[in-house]
Parts: C-alpha cells; structure tokens; sequence
C-alpha cells in the first residue's frame, strides 16, 4: 500500500511538473508579443509581411534568412528607379547614384574600390559625367565596410576637395578612416539640413546599428513630381541592452520624421532587406518606372516603421526580458457610410487588435476652420453633429491623436475627404423621404456629376440599385416602390 501510495505521489508530482511546463509554455514572451505585433501590424499587407516583417525581423527569429541573403552576391545592372536616381551593386548591398541640376551625389560608396571602378564610374560616366557634370559629393550611412569600403578610391578618383560625409560615431568604426570623411554629429538627434550637391537634404542621427549611423529623407522626382523618400540608415538590429535602445529608439524617430515630412517611401541599400530588388525587378519587367513601385505613399510606409519598431523590441526583450516595451499598433481611420456630409460627420477608428474605444476624434474644416471632437463608441465609431457652416464641397480631416495604454500605444491616424450631399437626401432637409426616393426613380439612366446625392453607390450612375437602396434608407414606412 504505502509502494502505490508512493507511486501515486510520484504520478502526482510529475503531472504538476508537465502542468507547470504546459502553463510555461502557452505563456507568450515579451518577444513572441512583440514578433507578433510586427505580424498584426502588416494590416494583411503580404508585401510588407514578406519583406518588411520578415526580413528586419529575422535577427530576431529567422537566422536561416539571414544567412541565406548574405549568400546574394551576386552583381545586379544599373537601373533607373525614379527620373534622377539609379542603383548600382549587387543583390545584398548596393548605391544610389543621384543627378542634380549641375552634378552627381552618391549615397553609399560599395565595397571596395574595384567596385567603385566597375560600377560606381561607368554609370556616371554613361549618365553625364565630367567638367559640366561632376561627382559632387557622397554620403555614407555608416562605416560597415559594405557602406563606405569603396570611400578611399573616390578620394584618390576625386580629389581632396571632395567631401565624402559620415556620422560622426563611426569615424573610427573599424580603425581610422583614411578617406578623411566630413562629420556629421551623431549626438544632434535632431534635423540637419545638408546642401548634398545642389540637392536640400535632411539628415537624422539614428545610432544602433553603429554609434554613428545617419538616415536622411532625400527628394526625388517621379514623372516631373517630387517625392520625399526615406533612406534607411541601419538594419541589423545589435544584440546587446543599450545599442538595441538606441536602434530601437532610432526608428521611433524614423517614424515620427517620416510622419511630419510626409515622406512616402524607403530607399534602402540593402535592397534585398526592403524589397528593393523586388521594385527594380518590376521596373524592369515594365521598361519604366510607372507607376514607381517605391512609392508608398505616407501610411504605408508608417506601417513599415511600426513593423520596423516591433522587430527591434523584440529583439530588446530577447536581450533583456525585463525590458520589453509597450506594443505599437497601428491604427486606421475611415470616414462611415454616407460621412462627410452637410449632415453627417462620421468615422471609425480600428487596429488589427479590434476597434478603439472611448477615443477622441477631431474633425476639422480646411476650408473655414469649424472643428468637433466625438468620442469613439464600442465599435469604434465617433459621430459628430452636423457643423452649421459646412458646404458640399469643402475637405474635412478626421484626426484620431493616438492613445497610451499600460502595455501598447495606439498609433495615431487620420483621413482626408470632401463634402459630398447626403446620398439619397436630394432635397437637403436632412432625411431620405418620398420626394427622395421620386428623384432617384426619375434619374434612372442619366449621368450624373460625381458625388451627386442619387447616385448612392457612387460608381458613377443611376440605376435600380440606387433606388432600391434609397428606399431601404427611408425614413418613412411609404417608400416603397
């Protein structure tokens, strides 16, 4: 008896140990929180997954990517990505070689100085280059030797006047720099503003990769157009406490740049890590850049940032579980059914965790300056009552400021749209009626202006199906047809 009890004992205890393994394991980390949230914050995304997620993830939770990528090699042809910048190099790492008005600038100088030979001057030389046109300067991201080993042969090729910028932390990156590159203080972590060859840049310190990186926002030209893009500095993400605060902080400031910039896309030398070689296969795939597979437009590329963001405090609490920071979800912002309207102001603010409740929401008027705050309900819906002075016509920004939780910050959004009529209220009183519902009937194949009121589906006509949904809008019971 006291042999089975024993047993029964030992059954117990090692019932409770796999118990407690089980709890353990079913427990996320503060890593698997925030790999997670890179995931969520794709939105669905699979470009961003595939690319973004993934691959500024992988120092965290892929090292079978990495070592895969480090593997492409390979040389890639020059290739046109916007009116006045290239890319040269290889699969893995790369340059952009911008032309100006009266020169050329590089960002990034290759790996060494036969590659400055190979592909760095015969593109120049192919796009224009000499007395009229020369190289006017080059900007380094950092000092790893893939960004900067080609530096010392463009001094030798170019010049002493020549100046070949570099983040101030990096200038003995790896030993003394014999290119003697012109500093740029890493410790102002604020903008700077660099005339780059006849072209206005703003650079911004972004340490953690290396003390000294710097990513700079640089406009291009699409079609004649000018976009803001951002140059990512640094990928890798460092393994210990306080270069993963600093990465980490880095693209909090990325974010918050690229957000008051308005910066709408990425230009990586890394192309394999961003998609880049994607877009350029694109690109050649077309024969053109249109439309420009770079471009982003600004919320996207916000997205990138935050996905960007959780990759790197991931990589912080696998460092230091203690230290796992609050959760960055992005949210979206989109206007309701029928919103805006001269009497419907309207929209719903969500993340991928679900609607954001008991939220502000500003909606402001560019036109006269007439603004209402609501509230967010339970679905994620504020409504404001309708504003006296707004007319058909007029642009209406709803703003949701963001929000600060224990464990998570909700992102900040907001949405732009013109004042449209009321669909299906064509007299403007402010309800859908039988004399609606007699207008919509009477316009039934007849075209219509854009935003008219009886074209409630908005495709651009009037049919039965704009009828039918008037009436289903009624708000009376003698609307039917």
């Amino acid at each position: 008896m006291k042999r089975i009890s024993t047993l029964i004992q030992g059954a117990v205890m090692t019932a409770a140990a796999v118990l407690s393994v089980v709890g353990q394991a079913q427990t996320p980390t503060g890593k698997d929180i925030h790999l997670e949230a890179a995931t969520r914050n794709t939105g669905g995304d699979q470009f961003l997954k595939d690319w973004t997620r993934d691959r500024y993830c992988m120092y965290v939770d892929n090292p079978a990517l990495l070592a895969e990528i480090r593997r492409h090699t390979a040389p890639v042809k020059p290739m046109q990505i916007f009116d006045d910048v290239w890319f040269a190099g290889f699969e893995n790492v790369g340059q952009f070689v911008l032309k100006n008005e009266s020169g050329f600038t590089l960002i990034d100088t290759l790996n060494r100085a036969s590659d400055v030979d190979t592909y760095t001057v015969p593109l120049l030389q192919s796009l224009g280059l000499g007395a009229q046109m020369p190289l006017r300067a080059a900007y380094a991201t950092h000092g790893h030797g893939d960004h900067d080993g080609g530096a010392p042969r463009l001094r030798q090729l170019f010049g002493s006047a020549f100046p070949i910028y570099l983040g101030s932390g990096d200038q003995a990156l790896g030993g003394v720099k014999s290119y003697a590159p012109t500093l740029i203080d890493s410790a102002n972590l604020g903008y700077q503003s660099l005339d780059f060859g006849g072209r206005q840049i703003t650079l911004l310190s972004s340490p953690g990769h290396t003390p000294g990186t710097m990513s700079a926002f640089v406009p291009v030209h699409d079609n004649g157009k000018e976009y803001l893009m951002l140059v990512v500095g640094g990928t890798a993400i460092p393994a210990n406490v306080d270069a993963t605060t600093s990465y980490l902080r880095s693209v909090e400031r990325m974010y918050a740049a690229s957000r008051d910039l308005g910066a709408m896309g990425t230009l990586h030398p890394h192309g394999i890590i961003d998609g880049g070689n994607q877009r350029m296969a694109d690109i050649d795939a077309r024969g053109g850049h249109t439309p420009n597979p770079y471009i982003l437009g600004n919320e996207r590329l916000l997205r990138t940032l935050a996905i960007m963001r959780e990759c790197g405090a991931a990589q912080l609490a696998q460092v230091d579980p203690a230290l796992s920071p609050p959760v960055w979800r992005v949210t979206t912002l989109q206007f309701d059914a029928q919103s805006p309207s001269t009497t419907l102001l309207a929209a719903r603010v969500q993340s991928d965790w679900g609607p954001v409740t008991g939220q502000p929401v500003t909606f402001s008027v560019a036109q006269t300056g007439a603004a209402c705050t609501a509230t967010t309900d339970a679905s994620g819906l504020a409504s404001c009552a309708p504003l006296p002075t707004l007319r058909t016509g007029d642009e209406v920004t709803a703003a949701f400021a963001g929000e600060t939780g224990a464990d998570y910050v909700h992102l900040p959004s907001q949405r732009k749209a013109i004042v449209s009529a009321l669909a299906c209220d064509i007299d403007g009183n402010g309800r859908v009626d039988r004399n609606d519902i007699s207008a919509v009937v009477a316009a039934i194949g007849k075209p219509v202006p854009a935003g008219d009121a009886r074209d409630a589906d908005k495709n651009g006509k009037v049919t039965l199906d704009d009828a039918r949904l008037c009436t289903s809008r009624c708000t009376k019971d003698q609307c039917a047809l």
